[in-house]
């Protein structure tokens, strides 16, 4: 068993040591910023997925008469805030104006 401290605090480790580690693993490049670009990527794919379904329900689930309201139903990623937005400009029949 071996103590291990970084970051996120002090714990204990049981396995291999150091030098085992050593003899098994070759570190050869450093790509944790194209890794981190990949989870981006990959989470920007992800909510445009999600809006669009999201979307789609919302135009299912919408009254029809002219079709104007439906039509205008929308998304918006914004993968900064990991976030989907489903909305729309046009106020719905019932409402009145």
């Amino acid at each position: 068993m071996k103590t291990v401290t970084d970051d996120s605090g002090t714990f204990e480790v049981d396995g291999l040591s150091d030098l085992e580690i050593n003899e098994i693993l070759e570190i050869r490049a450093d790509n944790r910023r194209e890794v981190a670009e990949a989870i981006d990527k990959a989470v920007a794919a992800a909510l445009e997925e999600m809006g669009l379904a999201c979307e789609g329900y919302a135009k299912l689930a919408c009254p029809v008469d002219t079709g104007r309201l439906r039509s205008s139903i929308t998304h918006m990623t914004k993968p900064s805030d990991n976030a989907v937005y489903v909305g729309t400009n046009v106020a719905p029949p019932w409402r009145g104006l």
